[in-house]
């Protein structure tokens, strides 16, 4: 939820290709206003405010496609893992961009947090973004629903 949501379609585009989509994303990202976020975690086990540009819970390590935001997130542990931009200036979430270009997505100034189900809202309500779909804007509600995917594939 919040600025990366915002930016994805441009970067997407850019990423396939689509230089002329630059324009657009500095403009997204030079316009993108902070939030004041409510974050409630576990059906309230954990309640946070944050003044952020962005919430991210991800099952992955890697988002979109090469952004690696930590090596410690597992799929398999049946977990969420969330990530609170909180009282970071967009200048520190460009460095911040950079550094997970670089391999170095690891920062103690971004809190990452383990839940089963993540409640979010948000005050202005920002856009919500899942496996690069936009579900609007917020507020939203993410549960981990493990071994609910069942594939069968050939030899």
């Amino acid at each position: 939820m919040g600025l990366f949501s915002s930016l994805y379609p441009d970067a997407d585009a850019i990423q396939k290709g689509d230089i002329g989509r630059v324009a657009g994303l500095l403009a997204t990202f030079a316009a993108a206003p902070m939030a004041r976020f409510n974050i409630r975690i576990d059906g309230g086990e954990l309640e946070m405010k944050a003044r952020a540009h962005a919430v991210m819970g991800v099952n992955l390590p890697i988002v979109g496609g090469n952004f690696r935001l930590n090596d410690d997130i597992h799929y398999t542990d049946d977990h969420l893992d969330i990530f609170i931009y909180d009282r970071l200036d967009k200048l520190d979430m460009l460095i911040y961009g950079f550094d997970v270009l670089a391999g170095m997505a690891e920062d103690p100034a971004i809190p990452h947090l383990r839940a089963t189900t993540l409640e979010i809202t948000c005050d202005p309500p920002l856009p919500v973004m899942a496996d690069g779909f936009d579900l609007g804007e917020g507020p939203v509600t993410v549960t981990s629903a493990p071994r609910i995917l069942r594939v069968i594939t050939g030899s």
